[in-house]
């Protein structure tokens, strides 16, 4: 039986390019190191293990008796190589657009979530430490606007620090506003901040 490191080697490079395509066209307000950390982490062990298990993977390994009977079935760093050569293996035979679409499938609503969790608090964090900062004043946050039909609204939030209106932001939910607009607030106090320095 041959191992699936070579197959392992063209799925992470394959897996790689898929998910900085979709983050590339998908967000665009974010810099290339917020592109590279939200990255980093839907291809992290932990999440591509995580994958593999709910698509039961485990179950189809061939191991040795010896690691099979100390759980190599679970181990993650044994289901994300594994979900890595099934990539590779699927780029192979099928091609680059139907393995888009298959891994897509699994992670695409996972990297909505790790862009929230990672970024969205960035910012509104980063802001929050400036405001404080040089304005002894937390931010706050009125939703202005909501338009679209139900399944895809659009809002835009406004952010405030005291009762100074700083700037807009817009988003497919009153998060994805509320970090767009700290977003462009920050941009437009760290030019004040390095006056004031």
């Amino acid at each position: 039986v041959t191992s699936n490191q070579r197959l392992e080697f063209l799925g992470d490079s394959v897996l790689g390019l898929i998910v900085t395509k979709y983050l590339f066209e998908r967000f665009p307000e974010l810099s290339e190191g917020e592109l590279t950390k939200v990255r980093a982490t839907a291809v992290s062990e932990k999440v591509l293990s995580q994958v593999a298990k709910e698509i039961g993977l485990g179950e189809f390994l061939l191991l040795s008796k010896g690691e099979d009977q100390i759980g190599g079935r679970k181990r993650p760093s044994i289901l994300a190589d594994a979900f890595e050569a099934l990539v590779g293996a699927i780029f192979v035979e099928k091609g680059l657009k139907a393995t888009a679409d298959f891994v897509l499938s699994l992670l695409s609503k996972r990297i909505e979530l790790i862009r929230d969790n990672h970024i969205i608090i960035d910012y509104k964090s980063r802001l929050q430490e400036l405001a404080q900062r040089y304005f002894k004043a937390t931010p706050t946050y009125r939703v202005i606007t909501e338009c679209g039909p139900e399944h895809n609204r659009t809002f835009t939030v406004a952010v405030y620090i005291g009762q100074k209106y700083i700037s807009t932001g817009k988003g497919k939910s009153k998060r994805e506003a509320e970090h767009d607009a700290a977003r462009m607030a920050l941009k437009k106090l760290s030019k004040q901040a390095a006056k004031v320095k």
